[in-house]
């Protein structure tokens, strides 16, 4: 701490986590997860290409799930897009739209492999695939509105995307080999031209990107964790890679807490945006990834089948001061 300052609490050396619900609602390994932001229902999806619904109330201690089968083939992403209408990325190439209150499903065709990120903002989705392709749809169009590529069209997958939160009309997404990272800016949009960025990252592969006040995070299949500039400049490592390779992992954010989580492998980082070189790491059972889902909880998701709820609560020992 520098002299003159006043000194401030790492607020991520104040918690660690502590199971308080766990069930296991499948046989299939669990991929995928989103919550609703006004509500308390989490979305999975499991490589069986079945969809399940589940009530995450802590307080009622309800747990209640409903398990919905989609297709023959694996979820990889869901995104919930309305209070009522989820978005779905599935192993078979289409893109699903589940209402939830009718019980319908409706498809778009586009890809033409495997959809494997979905995301939303300002009434429009985007997927990506392993076709290596990144398209923009219109809800209540069956053909996507725009495509938005890689240069050199050559990369074999699109692992993750993002939107940046401050700046809708921003995405950000990555694809392999390793690390490619593209930025389109879509307010030039025209007749299916944009602005583009496309820089080099690292070579693991990107399993989970998010945006956080003008940074970009990306979890990579290293186990490390990078902070970037929104120009795609390497900064720091907010968790060092290993060799010890992982294909599933996700990065989310609590706004109670206002701390950002990354899970992946039996390892929980939590960390401060402001802070990120006094990142805390936790064990805990190994998982496929974690969402945050009110308060200061969170859902980690297995390949088990299994679900966990945690509460991040107080730590009994010194905390880290700044």
């Amino acid at each position: 701490m520098k002299q003159g300052t006043r000194p401030a609490i790492s607020r991520a050396s104040i918690y660690k986590p502590l199971t308080v619900f766990t069930k296991r609602l499948t046989n299939y390994s669990f991929l995928c997860c989103d919550t609703f932001s006004e509500c308390v229902i989490s979305a999975l999806g499991d490589d069986s290409g079945h969809l399940f619904l589940m009530d995450t109330d802590i307080d009622e201690r309800k747990f209640l799930n409903t398990e919905i089968g989609v297709s023959s083939s694996a979820i990889f992403d869901v995104c919930w897009l309305t209070n009522s209408l989820i978005g779905i990325a599935s192993g078979d190439s289409n893109v699903y739209l589940f209402d939830v209150f009718k019980g319908e499903f409706t498809q778009r065709r586009g890809h033409t492999k495997s959809v494997r990120c979905v995301k939303h903002a300002a009434g429009r989705v985007y997927t990506g695939g392993s076709d290596g392709k990144v398209f923009c749809w219109d809800v209540r169009s069956k053909d996507p509105v725009l495509e938005l590529n890689f240069y050199p069209r050559g990369h074999k997958m699109v692992s993750a995307l993002e939107l940046n939160r401050e700046e809708e009309y921003t995405i950000y997404g990555t694809a392999t080999p390793g690390t490619i990272l593209n930025t389109w800016d879509l307010r030039y949009t025209k007749r299916g031209m944009y602005i583009s960025e496309q820089n080099s990252i690292a070579n693991a592969i990107t399993n989970s990107i998010y945006h956080k006040d003008r940074h970009i995070y990306l979890l990579l299949s290293n186990s490390g964790v990078l902070r970037l500039t929104e120009t795609g400049t390497f900064m720091n490592y907010v968790q060092p890679g290993s060799t010890y390779g992982v294909s599933h992992g996700k990065i989310d954010y609590s706004a109670h807490l206002d701390l950002v989580l990354a899970g992946f492998a039996n390892k929980v980082v939590v960390f401060d945006a402001k802070y990120t070189h006094l990142a805390c790491t936790h064990d805990i059972d190994p998982i496929n990834g974690l969402n945050c889902i009110r308060r200061n909880n969170f859902l980690t998701y297995d390949e088990y089948g299994r679900v966990t709820i945690y509460e991040m609560v107080f730590k009994e020992t010194q905390v880290q001061i700044i």
